[in-house]
């Protein structure tokens, strides 16, 4: 394994990125055979560089494994896009479930799960109006509707339905969002 330190790659003044192994299988095997260790690694590869950030994002799929366990350990706060689709849905709860368990039994506070998005809908079918029905009722908020979009305007359209929820990722630090200022 890399020391963090070495891993980062910064992308400009305001973004560093850490890129993923190219062979995660490999990464998770490594993590399942530490059982002590292997469930908090990125948690504490991340506390060597706390000071560094005031916001670290964690992208990865919601496969309930090791990999997920890590990320969920090493966050304080959890948003979960999906689209609204029945596999889709059944992996939110299955996420919120595995949160609910982490804090059980590491008995902490976090992480939150601070919202749901619902992604790519297509506003031509009923199967994704039933389905944003259904992440409208769960537990976790539903902190954006983001349309299936193509075309000249698809950026512009997209950054728009995004800025609801850069608005609650900046209330939940506590900071104002610039892009609403």
């Amino acid at each position: 394994a890399v020391p963090i330190e070495r891993a980062l790659h910064p992308l400009g003044q305001m973004l560093t990125l850490v890129p993923s192994e190219d062979t995660l299988a490999n990464v998770a095997l490594g993590l399942l055979s530490d059982v002590v260790k292997g469930r908090s690694a990125l948690r504490r590869a991340l506390r060597q560089v706390d000071n560094w950030y005031g916001l670290v994002v964690i992208d990865c799929p919601p496969e309930a494994g090791i990999l997920l366990a890590n990320a969920l350990i090493a966050s304080d706060g959890v948003i979960l896009p999906a689209e609204p689709e029945p596999p889709a849905i059944a992996g939110i709860r299955a996420v919120a479930d595995m949160v609910a368990m982490l804090r059980d039994e590491l008995e902490r506070d976090t992480p939150t799960i601070l919202g749901t998005i619902a992604t790519r809908i297509d506003q031509r079918t009923t199967r994704h109006a039933d389905g944003l029905e259904i992440m409208r009722s769960l537990p976790a908020p539903l902190w954006g509707e983001i349309p299936e979009r193509n075309g000249q305007l698809r950026d512009q359209e997209l950054r728009l339905a995004y800025e609801g929820v850069t608005d609650r990722i900046a209330e939940w630090l506590g900071v104002q969002n610039a892009g609403s200022a």
